[in-house]
């Protein structure tokens, strides 16, 4: 059996490959991890709005990709409530730790998935000034998450994440770099933030690490 850790993605199956569970298993293989994907849902083009799968064939994935109890889980689109659910059932049954949670969540399903969650990453947005990022991290804390790191703040000529893990706040700050547009590069953060967990490193160790591999892809522009 491989040493390397196992680590389960779940999201939607992009055809371009360029993002979802494809590109997270990119990133995770590069960090020498193992990946079992899930796919929730199919992006036949580029620019495409998910495709749901039927329920049965996310609930029989789920079953096979969580045979071995994974090292980490990264969650990322989930289509519907009734996928949640199953996601979140099944997560709790066979892999209750190091889950990173990472996509645009309804409030209907915050409630059961946030608090299964080692970790929520967000995106800063429009709010990325310290104080901003630290309000938005806050609000996740109060629907149910136990730790948020939220990313791709900006100050000066400085890049920032904020990691709030039960109110202990730290700042990760790294020189800006100037490179074009990388598709999918946010989704990668949340990916190698996992893949550093899986080895069983803290939280605040692979959100730095994770901000290394961003930095990383950014110098090689890939």
């Amino acid at each position: 059996m491989s040493t390397r850790p196992l680590v389960v993605a779940i999201g939607a199956l992009h055809v371009a490959s360029e993002e979802g569970i494809v590109a997270d298993a990119a990133v995770i293989a590069e960090l020498d991890g193992r990946c079992a994907c899930v796919a929730t849902a199919l992006c036949p083009e580029p620019d495409s709005a998910p495709v749901a799968l039927p329920h049965r064939l996310i609930e029989a994935q789920l079953s096979g990709a969580l045979a071995e109890v994974p090292r980490a889980t990264r969650v990322g689109h989930l289509g519907s409530g009734r996928d949640a659910e199953a996601v979140v059932h099944a997560l709790a049954a066979r892999a209750p730790d190091r889950i990173v949670v990472a996509p645009e969540l309804p409030a209907a399903l915050r409630g059961s998935l946030l608090p299964l969650a080692a970790v929520v990453v967000v995106r800063a947005g429009e709010a990325r000034d310290l104080g901003a990022m630290r309000e938005a991290a806050s609000r996740l804390r109060d629907a149910g998450a136990r730790a948020v790191l939220v990313t791709g703040g900006a100050s000066g000529g400085r890049i920032l994440d904020l990691l709030d893990d039960g109110g202990r706040i730290t700042v990760l700050d790294t020189s800006r770099i100037q490179a074009q547009h990388l598709p999918g590069l946010a989704g990668s953060h949340a990916s190698a933030l996992t893949a550093h967990l899986a080895r069983e490193e803290s939280l605040a160790e692979a959100a730095e690490a994770a901000q290394r591999y961003v930095a990383l892809r950014l110098r090689r522009g890939r």
